[in-house]
């Protein structure tokens, strides 16, 4: 054994100053090397033991740091202790180690610095061993002035540690960190532990035993930390430590004094089996308190700056004082789990301003609230005692979580002052009542069902969630009332059998102004029913919103008591998956009354969408009513008094309405459209844009109703159609304006009179069909008739051949449809005829088509309007004259004429071609062109064309000579024909009678032959040349007359033989007298036998002259041959052609 006293520079051998240094038996050889004073002491045995009397190397005065004490042994270490104290400077490090088996034990060992010399620091102090015990004495390496305190490591890899106290602090500088571990026996310091620093910052404590337990006395320190690892007691003092404090074991119980950590965490753990006891628990930021399984955490007064969590294992329980804490983490003020929880604090003495949450350890352990006291281990509880130490202000309490599967239940009346969270597997609040004051809110949360009693708040939210996590197996039963006044009431619920919400009788829900919502679903079966809501209790809301959703294989949403909103609006969506006949979407059986707020009610179901029953009155006040389904059943009165609208989901869907078939298979007969209120500012059935038919039965209404479609079919009664300004249809009928928006196609009823009115303005009717037409973009079919009312309205035909019957100056028939108030018919492009009735004139505009239009009448036919077509016209009187007095006859293709009297068409009328089956006399009128064909003519024709007017055939008047001495050359009787342009002719044959032909071009015609007992006048006048055959003017008695103007020039190329067998061109010869003939030409010579300029073909004979060929007579300028007599001869050279002029 070597022992060695010595400073660095001085090495000498004297007796050691202070103690001795005794070597054991087995070394005794060996030397002592004695140094200078403050030197350090070095003891090492390498194969044996070490034990000493007390060791020092302090400086007891002057400047200088006290040397080291180092003792290294393989063996054990005995000392009566250590110094190495540095009054002025530095205390020296002190090191105790055993590398082999064997134990420690010392006395106090001190490297105490005392000093205010800047750099000083007391000395670090390790005491170790490898598989031995350790005893100290009193542990210190303070810096009690200026500098750090120095470390202390105690450490045993195998056997007990046992230290008297400890102390690492510092009075200005930062405190020396003491670690302490042990790994088999316990770890124990009977005295305080003190790693504490008045002004700079505390050390570390960190207390570590792998196989044993840990006790100590108080300790101050910066943090504290223990760790156990066995199932022996795990005990401290108070503990109080600037920044946080851990203390973890295992197995076995857990006893500390009070805890406190300034800034930091303070956290007591028994992880398996043990409890935890404290004293009172202090932390700046958050208390975790644990115990095992059945153990108990039972604490003082706990107050944490964030948060406070106490928990236990299955079975456990909580015992805690007075609980205060700040805002809390995430949220989370307080978190209590454990099976049993007793609060020893008294009434208000758990406060904080977050959440303060509590469930349970074992998932299928219960709470029961509100108890008296201990139920015993299948529930929680929180008995009134507990509930009374929860002071005011909590932010929310959450009482169970998402995976308790036990009950929550009321063992009593309950009362929360903060919002609240039942939160468990099921509920059941039947025990007692649920209220909440101040600011309370209740919320209800189960997976698997809900029961209520008598829940109520004060102006705040109710909330109950029967199938939170949405598995569809949580059904909501309200036995009691559900009170909010003023807030909103929320409940869902959802099962596989029965009814998903259910308000029981007595159950209400009363919110006071506050909104109510509602959401149920059932799955089946319908045996029990299966129903999403079923109402047997009340609602009222007071003014607040209204909102049930529900879905059931039977009814989704059913209400036997009332569902008032007094104001706010009620909504209703209900669906039926079934097919039985109690599938109904919504089911009223109870009254609905929102007092002046929207009621809108939606709903699908093979029997119902939405129903109301007899004693289901639907009543919106003032307010509106919205239904929509496809199969409505209405058998109680709806009323409001704004707006009804009642729509069908699918817009393709055909509808019936009124009739008296089973209300239950059509979509509203009579008496249900009877049900719907008369105090409506309007009412609507269907919805826009529906494209699905809608039949009409009969039924009767009182007020307006508006229909919504496409394509109609009217009842069989008699009904009327009138098209609006706005392009809906109004129908009449129903006792009262019935009218259908968007309309497209209408049919009417069977057996009945359906007649389609026309609007004020002008409209046009067309016909598609016998009995169909359209008006405007409205397809009519089955109409019995057609009222055009005000305005100028026009009947159209179709392309096919038709017959129309005017028998009015305005009305008649068009296949099966009468009209009225038609002032236009345009029959369309086929062979149609129109039957003029007797003694009625032609009042209405006729336009015909591309094919013939046929106007006839077994009477007369007077025209006072205009008659036009693109293709042929007929105008037949049976039995009377043809007379134009207003109007103007319009034909692009043949005009056929005839009557038995005469024909007057003297309007400015537009022909291409006339034809004259009979007639007596004839007077047309054209503004154009025209064209004569055949005639039949018994009297006289006259024809004024404004353009060319040719004859393409032979004209007879009368057919044979015309008897009676009333003919004169003034007669009117005969033919006159008058065109402003050219005029062409066949032969015209008037017997005595005139013909005048007046053309502002050329006239060209055949023979003009006015011969008879009395000659006929033949005169005309053209602005352009004359050409006839010939012209004979002859008398059996007295010749007529023959005057030709012209300021072109006079050609006749034909002969005849006159009554003296001369082969004459012109002729007025009379038996008792001859006739004038006038001839005024243009140029200035005139030849007879030769019309190739002027002239004639043959001769020219009156009786008293008689200009032959054969003497090749030629007449230049003006001359009169036979002066004075009867028939003179005037040739008038007129030099310039003179203007034309009209004779009309």
């Amino acid at each position: 054994m070597t022992i060695y006293i010595r400073e660095p520079k001085n090495t000498w051998r004297r007796e050691l100053p202070r103690g001795f240094v005794p070597a054991s038996a087995a070394h005794s050889r060996g030397f002592l090397d004695n140094l200078i004073p403050r030197g350090n002491i070095t003891l090492t045995a390498t194969s044996g033991t070490i034990s000493t009397g007390l060791l020092d190397t302090s400086i007891d005065n002057g400047l200088g740091n006290a040397g080291r004490i180092t003792l290294n042994a393989t063996g054990g270490i005995t000392n009566a202790g250590a110094v190495a104290f540095g009054v002025n400077g530095s205390g020296g490090d002190i090191s105790v180690t055993t590398t082999s088996l064997g134990d420690i034990t010392t006395g106090s060992l001190t490297t105490l610095s005392n000093t205010t010399v800047a750099g000083s620091r007391a000395g670090n102090i390790s005491v170790t061993t490898s598989e031995g015990s350790i005893v100290t004495g009193a542990i210190d390496s303070r810096a009690s002035n200026a500098g750090p305190g120095g470390a202390v490591t105690v450490r045993s890899n195998f056997g007990a540690v046992t230290i008297g106290s400890l102390a690492s602090s510092s009075g200005f500088g930062a405190a020396g960190r003491v670690d302490l571990r042990t790994f088999g026996g316990e770890l124990r310091v009977n005295g305080l532990i003190d790693a504490s620093s008045s002004f700079g910052t505390a050390g570390a404590v960190v207390l570590n035993n792998e196989a044993g337990g840990i006790a100590t006395a108080d300790i101050v320190a910066g943090s504290v930390e223990a760790n156990s690892f066995s199932g022996l007691p795990f005990s401290f003092g108070n503990i109080t430590a600037a920044s946080s404090i851990s203390l973890t074991t295992q197995n076995d119980d857990t006893t500390t004094g009070n805890l406190s950590a300034t800034t930091g965490n303070v956290t007591v753990t028994s992880n398996v089996n043990g409890s935890v006891t404290t004293g009172n628990v202090t932390a700046g930021s958050i208390v975790n308190l644990q115990a095992g399984i059945d153990g108990t955490v039972t604490a003082g007064n706990v107050t944490a700056g964030t948060q406070v969590n106490a928990s236990t294992r299955p079975g456990g329980n909580l015992v805690l004082g007075a609980i205060t804490v700040g805002p809390g983490a995430a949220g989370d003020s307080i978190v209590l789990t454990s099976d049993g929880l007793n609060f020893v604090g008294g009434a208000g003495s758990v406060q904080a301003p977050g959440r303060l949450l509590i469930r349970t350890a074992d998932s299928t352990v219960g709470i029961a609230v509100g108890t008296p006291g201990d139920t015993g281990p299948a529930n929680l509880d929180l008995a009134t005692t507990d509930l009374a130490a929860l002071a005011n202000g909590f932010s929310e309490i959450v009482l169970g979580n998402g995976s308790t599967i036990g009950p929550i239940t009321l063992g009593s009346d309950v009362t929360f002052s903060d919002p609240v969270i039942l939160r468990s597997r099921s509920l059941d609040t039947t025990g007692g009542s649920l209220s909440g004051i101040d600011n309370a809110s209740l919320t209800l949360r189960a997976d698997a069902g809900i029961t209520t009693g008598p829940l109520s708040t004060q102006g705040q939210p109710v909330s109950v969630e029967a199938d939170f996590n949405g598995d569809g197996i949580g059904a909501a039963t309200i036995t009691q009332s559900i009170t909010s006044n003023g807030d909103a009431i929320s409940i869902t619920g959802s099962t596989p059998t029965g009814i998903g919400v259910y308000i029981t009788n007595p159950g209400s829900l009363n919110s006071g102004g506050g909104e109510i919502t509602a959401t149920g679903n059932s799955f089946g079966p319908s045996t029990l029913p299966s129903r999403g809501i079923e109402l047997d209790g009340t609602v009222n809301s007071q003014g607040g919103a209204i909102t049930l959703t529900g879905t059931g294989v039977d009814e989704g949403i059913t209400t036997f008591r009332s569902v008032s909103s007094g104001g706010g609006t009620i909504t209703m969506n209900g669906s039926s998956s079934g097919t039985g006949t109690f599938a109904r979407g919504v089911a009223l059986v109870g009254p609905v009354n929102s007092t002046g707020g929207l009621i809108s009610l939606s709903g699908t179901g093979a029997n119902a969408g939405v129903s109301n029953f007899p004693s289901g009155t639907i009543d919106a006040g003032t307010g509106s009513v919205e239904l929509l389904a496809d199969n409505p059943l209405i058998l109680a009165p709806v009323l409001g008094g704004d707006t009804l609208s009642i729509q069908n989901f699918d817009s393709t869907l055909p509808i019936t309405l009124g009739g008296t078939d089973d209300p239950a298979i059509i979509f509203l007969n009579q008496d249900e459209l009877a049900q719907l209120g008369n105090g409506f500012a309007s009412r609507t059935i269907g919805q826009p844009g529906n494209t699905g038919a809608i039949t009409l039965g009969s039924f009767t209404l009182n007020s307006p109703l508006t229909l919504s479609g496409g394509v109609l079919t009217g009842p069989n009664q008699n009904t009327t159609w009138q098209i609006d300004t706005d392009g809906s249809l109004v129908l009449g009928g129903f006792g009262a304006p019935l009218r259908l928006t968007n309309p497209t196609e209408i049919i009417g009823g069977d057996d009945a009179i359906n007649t389609v009115l026309g609007s004020s303005g002008n409209d046009t009717f067309t016909l598609t069909g016998p009995s169909d037409g359209v008006l405007g973009s409205v397809f009519f079919r089955n109409i019995s008739a057609f009222d055009g009312g005000a305005g100028l309205d026009t009947l159209v035909g179709t392309s096919a051949d038709e017959t129309y019957t005017i028998t009015g100056s305005t009305s008649g028939t068009a296949a099966a449809i009468s009209f009225i108030n038609v002032e236009a018919l345009a029959t369309g492009g086929g062979q149609d005829r129109v039957d003029l009735a007797s003694g009625i004139p032609l009042n209405l505009d006729l336009t015909g088509g591309d094919g013939t239009l046929t106007l006839q009448s077994a009477g007369g036919i007077t025209l006072n309007t205009d008659v036009t077509t693109p293709g042929n016209l007929v105008i037949a009187a049976g039995s009377g004259d043809i007379v134009q007095s207003g109007g103007r006859v319009a034909a692009a293709g043949a005009t056929v004429l005839g009557a038995t009297g005469n024909i007057s068409l003297g309007g400015n009328n537009d022909f291409s071609t006339v034809d004259v089956t009979s007639s007596e006399s004839v007077f047309l009128n054209d503004t154009n062109n025209l064209q004569l064909n055949s005639l039949g003519i018994s009297s006289d024709l006259q024809a004024n064309a404004g353009g060319d007017l040719t004859a393409t055939t032979n004209i007879l008047v009368g057919g044979a000579p015309l008897l009676g001495p009333g003919l004169s050359a003034d007669s009117l009787a005969g033919v006159r024909l008058t065109s402003g342009g050219n005029l062409t002719t066949a032969d015209i044959t008037a017997p005595g009678a005139l013909i005048a032909l007046q053309a502002g071009g050329a006239i060209t015609s055949g023979n003009l032959d006015s011969s008879g007992v009395t000659g006929g006048v033949v005169s005309l006048q053209a602005g352009d040349r004359i050409q006839v055959n010939t012209i004979n003017a002859q008398g059996t008695s007295q010749g007529g007359s023959i005057a030709a103007i012209t300021g072109q020039t006079f050609q006749a190329f034909g002969t005849f033989f006159d009554q003296g067998e001369v082969a004459a061109s012109l002729s007025t010869l009379g038996l008792t007298q001859g006739g004038p003939i006038t001839l005024a030409y243009g140029g200035f010579t005139f030849a007879v036998g030769n019309p190739s300029l002027n002239g004639t073909a043959g001769a020219i004979t009156t009786g008293d002259v008689a200009l032959l060929p054969g003497q090749e007579r030629s007449f230049v300028g003006s001359r009169i041959v036979g002066r004075g007599q009867f028939g003179e001869v005037q040739f008038i050279s007129v030099g310039v052609p003179p203007k034309w002029k009209s004779p009309h």
